[in-house]
């Protein structure tokens, strides 16, 4: 899990992971070897990404997008085989939207494009998933749809899931390994239930001040503090 504020460089650290951007020092290693030393198609053998702002391809019906992704399992350059198409209509299946299988892109709301997308990375078929905001700009029940079928993808393909996210408030990430970024430097690594412990770091993270609210069991609801509005009119 990557927190961080807006320009930290969050989805730059997905697109280094990606191989898509140079890094300043070290190396990014995948099955062993430099990613560098690795075709695009071994990488998307590997990595499944899941863009924060995802394009609408014009011409494209949702089972078609999500049959694109299997790019990378094809066996050779003449068409996708049942076997894709299976992989895709499952992928489909899984995040409960074929009714929406013959539907442009174009004509998708947030919420349904988002699960779209999931379901072109779930398609893929991939040990990796790195997911920008996957949840973002969505209403409550999307959003609790969306990391739902996250964690369960997690759970029972036993994936490794790296996701970027300003919701800290997600109850089975609680033990999530977390990375705090700030100017493109790692400020904190952790997990998800030592914020508690570290409110004065949320508030250098971020540039504000938090509440933690007591939410039983040893848990905390954390969020932003709000300023008293009549105090700050006076």
């Amino acid at each position: 899990m990557v927190i961080g504020p807006n320009g930290s460089g969050k989805t730059t650290l997905l697109y280094a992971l990606l191989g898509l951007v140079p890094i300043a020092s070290g190396q990014v290693l995948l099955a062993g070897k430099p990613i560098d030393n690795h075709s695009r198609l071994n990488i998307a053998r590997y990595l499944s990404y899941m863009p924060q702002l995802p394009e609408r391809p014009a011409g494209f019906s949702a089972f078609e997008y999500v049959l694109t992704a299997r790019y990378a399992r094809r066996r050779h350059w003449g068409g996708y085989s049942r076997e894709d198409q299976e992989a895709a209509e499952a992928a489909i299946a899984l995040t409960g939207m074929e009714s929406f299988t013959h539907r442009p892109l174009a004509s998708l709301s947030g919420g349904e494009l988002q699960k779209i997308m999931l379901a072109a990375a779930v398609a893929q078929e991939t040990p990796v998933l790195l997911l920008d905001e996957p949840a973002a700009f969505l209403d409550y029940r999307h959003q609790v749809e969306i990391m739902t079928l996250v964690e369960c993808l997690r759970l029972e393909r036993n994936l490794s899931v790296v996701m970027v996210t300003h919701d800290l408030n997600i109850p089975f990430l609680n033990n999530a390994h977390l990375l705090a970024l700030k100017e493109g430097r790692t400020l904190f690594q952790g997990t998800v239930s030592d914020l508690p412990e570290k409110q004065n770091l949320l508030e250098s993270l971020y540039d504000t001040a938090f509440d933690l609210i007591p939410a039983g069991s040893g848990k905390w609801f954390i969020r932003p503090a709000f300023p008293d509005i009549r105090e700050r009119m006076r």
